[in-house]
């Protein structure tokens, strides 16, 4: 039986040639079509390890920020260690504070490091993604104009092609070097420093942002004198934070340090925003809604 179907399909295309010469190509493009379909449908974060968004994922989240002349902070994370987001992230969750991440590009899924898949999971909560060269160096010496423009231009080409690109740029080690600031300022709307010190609000100079970088050895209190600065002059605390641990490396705090540290902005006048808010607050009241 199936060889008699098959020859009469033979002898229907030797009757009627022209129309072999319709389906065949129209076959083609079918097969095309639902193999491009396929590959498509594919989840986003195939392959990723770290973490799946699946169909049913919550909404990304939407925040509306009105500044009525109150002090503000920013929780910003730097180089996107994995215990920012296995430690940080459910503690600012408890109280639901956003935050910043500055990411360091090529870092990205080395070994205690976030994934790309992290980096968008804590972008979709609520924080803001912001730029922090590809690798990390801290050789200023070594930072000729071509490997400035590579680092800075190259980042923002990498949070770009994985869809959590930022106008803001977060420098290395603190380093202020003329050269990187002038590059910064071809591809970033901002510059942010590791300079101690509250800014004064509304900004006049989005280059020489300062913030306060927590070490080992910084205490809960000191953090409190810093929130009350900024409550009294209503000016912009950035707290800058690394690794979230027990290793008592330089850099690093403990877990319980920084649930400390979240109640007490918690109990303050103080608002929790992401530094997209703070500038672009202008005198007066502002209202700025965003979706991160």
């Amino acid at each position: 039986m199936e060889k008699k179907h098959i020859l009469e399909g033979t002898q229907f295309f030797v009757r009627f040639p022209m129309l072999a010469w319709l389906i065949v190509p129209f076959l083609g493009v079918f097969l095309a079509v639902n193999y491009l379909i396929g590959v498509t449908s594919q989840p986003q974060w195939v392959n990723q390890s770290s973490f799946l968004v699946s169909s049913n994922e919550e909404e990304q989240v939407a925040r509306s920020f009105q500044w009525e002349g109150e002090g503000l902070v920013t929780f910003w994370f730097d180089d996107a260690w994995e215990s920012q987001y296995s430690v940080g992230l459910p503690i600012l969750e408890s109280k639901n504070f956003p935050a910043a991440l500055a990411v360091p590009t090529h870092l990205v899924g080395a070994e205690a490091y976030m994934s790309w898949a992290q980096v968008r999971r804590v972008q979709h909560k609520g924080w803001e993604i912001t730029s922090h060269t590809r690798n990390h160096s801290c050789d200023e010496q070594a930072l000729t104009p071509e490997i400035v423009e590579s680092e800075l231009k190259g980042a923002k080409e990498d949070l770009d092609s994985q869809g959590v690109g930022s106008d803001h740029f977060v420098t290395p080690c603190g380093i202020q070097a003329s050269i990187v600031k002038e590059v910064a300022k071809k591809y970033y709307l901002s510059f942010r420093t590791t300079e101690f010190g509250v800014n004064v609000l509304p900004l006049t100079d989005m280059y020489t942002i300062t913030a306060n970088s927590l070490e080992v050895n910084t205490s809960v209190d000191e953090v409190k004198e810093w929130i009350k600065e900024a409550e009294e002059k209503r000016g912009w605390l950035i707290l800058v934070f690394h690794q979230i641990d027990e290793s008592n490396s330089q850099y690093s705090i403990s877990p319980f340090t920084l649930q400390e540290i979240v109640e007490a902005v918690s109990a303050s006048k103080i608002q929790v925003v992401v530094p997209t808010e703070a500038m672009k607050v202008a005198p007066g009241a502002t209202s700025i809604g965003k979706k991160l």
